[in-house]
């Protein structure tokens, strides 16, 4: 599972996204929870409902998350309202060094 295998929201559309308050840098589409590969990631999933994955720049983070730590979702067009954040990963995208953080709704 690489985070740029997932679309994502468009610039325009991250201004209405706001976790616990907070834009994050980018935000993928949910997804179902069988695209999830890694074995630790698929034993923390608590339920059936959808993920998605918020993204920061390690080095300027603006969203900050622990594991197991319930968020309130912002957003007009996602209909779920709180997630639980199940862990975090960095990766590189276009020569940035990122955090994603992977949530799932509940």
């Amino acid at each position: 599972m690489k985070v740029e295998d997932f679309p994502c929201y468009k610039y325009d559309d991250l201004i209405d996204i706001k976790l616990n308050g907070k834009n994050a840098e980018s935000v993928t589409y949910s997804f179902d929870k069988k695209h999830v590969k890694q074995t630790k990631l698929k034993q923390m999933l608590v339920n059936d409902k959808d993920c998605f994955i918020a993204s920061t720049q390690i080095d300027k983070p603006v969203i900050r998350f622990k594991t197991g730590s319930e968020v309130d979702i912002d957003c007009a067009f996602i209909f779920e309202s709180r997630c639980i954040c199940l862990g975090s990963f960095p990766y590189n995208y276009k020569g940035f060094r990122m955090k994603a953080f992977f949530f799932q709704y509940i």
